[in-house]
């Protein structure tokens, strides 16, 4: 079985910053067995067009 987070966000910039715009994202990323790390892809638009990877890792508890 495949663990897998996927989600999508719209990000409003505050009123008064006009270098930003309104856009909306998405993300996809799959974990590995131990569910210690994970590798995706996320990309968004309207206004944006950025896209890329990401890796996630976590840290044991001390």
């Amino acid at each position: 079985m495949v663990t897998q987070l996927l989600y999508n966000y719209r990000n409003q910039p505050k009123t008064g910053e006009e270098h930003l715009t309104s856009h909306v994202g998405f993300a996809e990323f799959r974990f590995d067995d131990g569910l210690k790390s994970a590798e995706g892809h996320y990309f968004n638009g309207q206004g944006r067009a950025t896209y890329g990877t990401m890796t996630i890792t976590g840290i044991d508890n001390v």
